[in-house]
């Protein structure tokens, strides 16, 4: 480590500092070492400093004193890389009285162990979604879905409801290993035409039948 002369290091140490210099060392703790005019000494990032320096950045350094030094501002990278907005602790993003915009020309990415929306209204607008989760719950007073075609394929379907209708216009096919219809009170089929086709056997039991 360069070491500043007696008499400079005597005369400095005590007053105010405002240099340039080059980021040298940083450890997890956010103590760093910064290489400047007066020498190599230590230094630490300031609140303000949002972006997270690297080894090899030309930082911004001041302070009361050389023993009291901190990192201000990353004024240039060194060497091109992600830019990492760092805190520590909790923190809020706030804006009052108008619009907060996120864009990205490539992808935008957000990681938590807990993620939480709220928005009096909200609309999304996305070409091509991809979903997927172990578990997903919804709880709406009203839900429409419109679109050309819907497919879905689960190993089981299981839905309760207090009525059902459904309206189809063209064809409406059942294709299935067995069909089992129950209603407690009456079983009504209706159409211009009714065919039913058994290739072995056809049973009808009832305590009266009446056809024709």
């Amino acid at each position: 480590m360069e070491t500043l002369p007696r008499e400079l290091a005597t005369s400095i140490v005590s007053v105010p500092v405002q240099a340039i210099g080059e980021l040298t060392g940083l450890d997890t703790a956010g103590s760093a070492t910064v290489r400047t005019e007066f020498g190599e000494f230590p230094a630490r990032k300031a609140a303000s400093c949002l972006l997270e320096p690297r080894t090899g950045d030309r930082v911004l350094v001041c302070g009361p004193t050389l023993e009291s030094a901190w990192i201000i501002a990353v004024l240039e990278r060194r060497e091109p890389g992600p830019t990492r907005l760092a805190f520590e602790g909790d923190a809020e993003l706030a804006v009052t009285g108008g619009s907060l915009s996120l864009r990205a020309e490539q992808a935008l990415g957000l990681e938590s162990d807990t993620l939480r929306l709220r928005a009096r209204e909200g609309v999304a607008l996305i070409d091509c979604c991809h979903w997927i989760g172990r578990e997903c719950t919804a709880l709406v007073g009203r839900l429409r879905l419109t679109g050309n075609l819907l497919e879905t394929f689960v190993d089981r379907l299981t839905r309760f409801a207090k009525e059902s209708l459904r309206s189809v216009e063209g064809m409406d096919q059942v294709r299935s290993g067995v069909v089992d219809y129950q209603a407690e009170q009456t079983m009504s089929l209706r159409g211009r035409e009714l065919l039913a086709t058994a290739e072995e056997l056809v049973k009808v039991d009832g305590g009266q039948i009446h056809l024709g």
